[in-house]
């Protein structure tokens, strides 16, 4: 009985002393591009996009699409454009 009084408590504490920030990924109203920019420096490199999507072939040739200056980046504004055109 002690015993599971003690993880109670370790787990409390535990939950107490993490910030609620730290413990959740922080993204924001992005339609997405938070969950492709895992490292979040503000751009997506193709590397990073084809490690999302199981079909590589499509997901270069969406890269390419979206990559609207061909600099082989793609932006959040780049993203966000695109995600605009399919609506």
């Amino acid at each position: 009985m002690r015993k599971k009084y003690l993880i109670v408590a370790a787990a409390t504490l535990a939950l107490w002393l993490i910030p609620a920030s730290a413990a959740l990924p922080q993204t924001d109203d992005s339609n997405g591009f938070d969950l492709v920019d895992v490292n979040g420096n503000g751009y997506v490199t193709l590397g990073q996009y084809l490690a999302v999507f199981q079909d590589k072939n499509q997901a270069a040739a969406d890269f390419a699409a979206m990559d609207a200056n061909g600099d082989g980046i793609l932006t959040k504004d780049e993203f966000l454009a695109a995600q605009g055109a399919q609506k």
